[in-house]
């Protein structure tokens, strides 16, 4: 690899997008992640039958793309706007997220938390 391969240029855009099907790539901001699969999911649970709770669970992969990493822990997950703003509007009672640095939880009452 060193004979063809002399630089690495690793940028980071506000242009980025998430490819789950690559095998390597960048690790963005894990609350946009989350907050664009909430936003999709709470689509998705206007179909499912009525429960007296709805649970999402997301779990990281061990692809680079795909990886979940809170760097910054809960105050990065309780303090992006578009996540709490999905939170709220979804029909999500507990949210958990398995990461790449440990499990968080989100709950109505408690907002985010590491468990």
């Amino acid at each position: 690899m060193t004979k063809y391969l002399r630089d690495i240029v690793a940028n980071i855009h506000k242009d980025a997008e998430w490819d789950s099907n690559k095998t390597s790539g960048f690790v963005e901001h894990p609350a946009p992640i989350i907050s664009r699969i909430i936003a999709d999911k709470t689509i998705l649970v206007k179909t499912y039958r009525k429960t007296d709770e709805m649970w999402l669970v997301i779990e990281r992969s061990s692809r680079p793309s795909e990886t979940v990493l809170p760097i910054h822990g809960v105050h990065e997950l309780n303090t992006e706007y578009s996540l709490r703003n999905n939170l709220d509007n979804s029909s999500f009672s507990r949210v958990y997220v398995f990461t790449a640095m440990g499990l968080f939880q989100w709950d109505r009452l408690g907002g985010w938390q590491n468990v």
